[in-house]
């Protein structure tokens, strides 16, 4: 059984919506305030019951992967993203991975920084998480008994336990910039602080007259 979000298609939907669109709440961003982003989290579990593709159940095949998807997607299309694993909760996520300030800035990766495919480029790591999932519950199954990856028990949610809480955030970033090994331009956060953001009926109502 399958719950699953399309994480990068949701992002970019949400990014248009805030920054790219003719009617973007905080378009002007892109030009003013270039390190204001969006925050995301993702909560990935899968699970093996321990039954395989024959129909014959082992405990020793049981396992379990528990994964929380930070994202951050900046005005300016930068991409930064890190997992955190669950080690202390079997049944949900902890409740410090919802702060994106309790994560150091130093775990975040700079996964993109052009504007043509970033939701492409920059959120790999939906897939990638999710063939570890597949690996972590299956890789100590026998071949014959392994269903496949698209038949794995396996749901993604935004946002807390059973609750859409603070599932998107605004941001902003501090960065430095450097070049790695292969002389590739990479971002470096060095602070995340959170935004308050609100749009008051009267604002709205006069942005809708303009």
């Amino acid at each position: 059984m399958q719950h699953l979000l399309d994480m990068p298609t949701l992002i970019y939907s949400m990014y248009q919506q805030f920054f790219d669109s003719q009617e973007g709440l905080l378009k002007s961003a892109r030009i003013e305030d270039p390190n204001l982003g969006l925050y995301f989290y993702l909560f990935l579990s899968a699970e093996n019951f321990g039954r395989g593709k024959s129909g014959v159940q082992k405990d020793e095949w049981r396992a379990r992967y528990d994964r929380t998807i930070h994202v951050i997607v900046t005005a300016r299309h930068r991409v930064y993203t890190t997992v955190v694993g669950d080690e202390g909760h079997t049944d949900r996520p902890s409740p410090l991975i919802a702060d994106v300030t309790a994560i150091d800035p130093s775990q975040w990766v700079n996964t993109c920084n052009h504007d043509s495919c970033w939701h492409e480029d920059g959120l790999r790591v939906y897939q990638e998480q999710w063939m570890e999932a597949y690996k972590h519950c299956y890789s100590h199954v026998p071949e014959e008994e392994r269903i496949i990856p698209m038949n794995m028990h396996v749901h993604t949610r935004f946002g807390a336990f059973l609750s859409f809480n603070k599932a998107i955030q605004l941001v902003r970033v501090s960065r430095e910039s450097t070049y790695d090994e292969r002389n590739q331009y990479r971002d470096h956060l060095t602070k995340i602080e959170r935004v308050p953001f609100g749009i008051s009926l009267e604002t709205q109502s006069k942005l809708s007259e303009v």
